[in-house]
């Protein structure tokens, strides 16, 4: 996640005179290190991920490979990370788990000799995640344009060992296809081809890549509560439209850290507006050994997790009187017939239209008495769920828990 939104930022800096550029001198580095790394008491196996920065954001990245990466803490352990593909890295022999109150360093040592390491880091207590829930709620979009209706998924904890908090989650929702191809063609026979229907119900899946902090500094007390983690426009997505699971992650940070991800959410927001406020230098926790001057992209994370899953069904949502996804508001059937002008046959329809066209099955048959004259079809994403999703369930999928 922090690379893509560090590389938006260099991004927008290079793309727009009306900005002042992003403060970080870059004079005399063509591409800049982007280091991508979290520890945390509940993942055995973490990954450190090197690359190098773009100013192109569809550009494909360029990892950095044959690293010699390490995380050593104050209790002279070392954990060697092993390269698992290109510039992905993690600890393959041994398991890795962070231990509270110990502090943890990160090294790298780049092929060509390049030495970095990041400031110590200690693992604070974890703080509890009392409930997760949602609610109705409304938006307006990114152009403040239409105040769009839906549910908020809110958090209520407490903050404790440290004032500071930052949440992330994982999506997975079920989804159904609405118009399923239920006819091939026969070319040879020059007929069409009842088969069976599949590929109707499928799931999909999401990590966040928001920002979502928060500091009880200015709090009496350290209660979290009504803490909005997502929002969800039920008629633009198909989340909720069956079965949605939100697994939500509360991580206890330090100040160091809060602050790093408060710069970085500001300078995120508010590049988008050509006269908001500009972007700032956000200076991370890695350096380079050698030659401190060398600009670091990306931090290196050190939290203890807490999480907590809820499932939401489409009932849930209609209880709260939220408007739903509806298939038909973006999915719709053509209808295709022998005109004896574009389409002179059936065999000229099939391939004109799924063949070569955008088409790639037939959900009914046009008939005149007894004789089939045309079809009925609708895109790949509304006729085959696999187009856009995925024919199993995630292994953690509980199919009929209740929220």
């Amino acid at each position: 996640m922090i690379k893509n939104i560090i590389q938006l930022i260099i991004l927008l800096s290079l793309l727009t005179s009306c900005l002042n550029p992003y403060e970080v001198d870059t004079s005399g580095y063509e591409k800049l290190l982007v280091v991508d790394a979290t520890i945390t008491n509940d993942n055995p196996f973490p990954t450190v991920t090197i690359s190098l920065s773009k100013s192109d954001l569809n550009a494909t990245k360029d990892m950095v490979s044959n690293a010699f990466v390490t995380i050593s803490d104050s209790q002279g352990m070392q954990v060697v990370f092993d390269e698992v593909s290109s510039g992905i890295y993690q600890p393959v022999e041994e398991k890795f788990l962070a231990q509270i109150g110990n502090v943890y360093q990160l090294y790298i040592r780049t092929a060509d000799g390049k030495e970095y390491t990041s400031e110590p880091c200690e693992m604070l207590p974890p703080s509890p995640l009392d409930s997760v829930y949602i609610g109705k709620d409304s938006e307006w979009d990114i152009e403040s344009t239409q105040e769009n209706q839906g549910i908020s998924i809110f958090v209520d904890g407490r903050s404790s060992g440290s004032n500071y908090l930052k949440w992330t989650y994982k999506e997975n929702w079920k989804f159904k296809i609405p118009y399923p191809n239920n006819f091939t063609f026969d070319i040879e026979e020059d007929e069409p081809v009842l088969i069976p229907t599949e590929n109707i119900i499928c799931w999909k899946n999401h990590s966040s890549y928001d920002i979502t902090i928060h500091s009880t500094d200015s709090q009496s007390d350290q209660i979290i509560q009504g803490k909005k983690i997502r929002f969800i426009p039920t008629r633009l997505t198909d989340r909720l439209s069956m079965r949605y699971s939100i697994d939500v992650q509360q991580m206890t940070i330090s100040k160091a850290d809060y602050n790093f991800w408060s710069n970085l959410k500001k300078s995120t927001e508010d590049v988008g507006e050509l006269f908001g406020k500009q972007p700032f230098s956000i200076q991370g926790n890695l350096y380079n050994i050698n030659n401190p001057k060398e600009p670091v992209l990306g931090y290196f994370q050190v939290g203890s997790v807490v999480s907590h899953k809820i499932y939401v069904n489409d009932t849930n949502v209609k209880a709260l009187g939220v408007r739903n996804y509806q298939h038909t508001d973006f999915c719709h059937l053509d209808t295709y017939k022998i005109d004896g002008e574009i389409y002179l046959s059936l065999n000229d329809i099939y391939t004109k239209v799924i063949l070569n066209g955008p088409y790639d099955g037939i959900h009914s048959l046009v008939d005149v008495g007894s004789q089939t004259v045309g079809f009925t079809m609708a895109l790949p994403e509304c006729a085959d769920c696999s187009v856009t999703g995925a024919t199993s369930p995630p292994s953690e999928w509980i199919e009929n828990e209740e929220k």
